[in-house]
């Protein structure tokens, strides 16, 4: 059994660890990798793969560690400044359904993907697309990254309406 303090410590380092600004950008922070969103919100037609930019945001290596993570572009090499949340990639767009995170299908770039390497104290940029029918509601991003282990760090949730 856990102890109650230990619990209420570790509940308030996770709510620390977010922050939101109704003006700024919506950052999520693990001990290593932050996430931040650009927008709060956006619309069908700013995000699916046929007719907008995306979900654009950043991914800040925080440790003084250098991970990994199949997040890069096929053809590209291992030290990539944009990186891709896309089909086949440690990136994963997710929306809620009641109380679950359903995947959802996103780009599938041509060249595929591979492993590239987050640096210590380096921001990259990212870009998050889904693909098929249009389904508003609340998203997140999922990046599973590696150093020898395999630790996730998920993003604050936005909008798609």
């Amino acid at each position: 059994m856990r102890h109650p303090l230990a619990l209420s410590l570790t509940l308030a380092a996770l709510l620390g660890s977010c922050s939101s600004d109704a003006s700024g950008p919506l950052i999520q922070t693990s001990s290593s990798l932050t996430i931040t969103i650009e927008k709060a919100s956006y619309t069908w037609d700013e995000v699916h793969v046929g007719s907008g930019p995306g979900v654009r945001g950043t991914i800040t290596n925080v440790s003084d560690r250098t991970f990994t993570a199949r997040l890069g572009d096929g053809f590209a090499g291992e030290e990539q400044d944009l990186l891709y949340v896309a089909n086949g990639s440690d990136g994963a767009l997710e929306r809620a359904e009641g109380s679950a995170w359903i995947a959802v299908s996103g780009a599938q770039l041509i060249e595929g993907v591979r492993q590239v390497t987050l640096r210590p104290g380096r921001t990259y940029g990212f870009i998050a697309q889904p693909s098929g029918e249009k389904r508003t509601g609340t998203y997140r991003i999922v990046v599973t990254f590696r150093d020898g282990e395999e630790h996730r760090v998920i993003s604050q949730t936005f909008e798609v309406r």
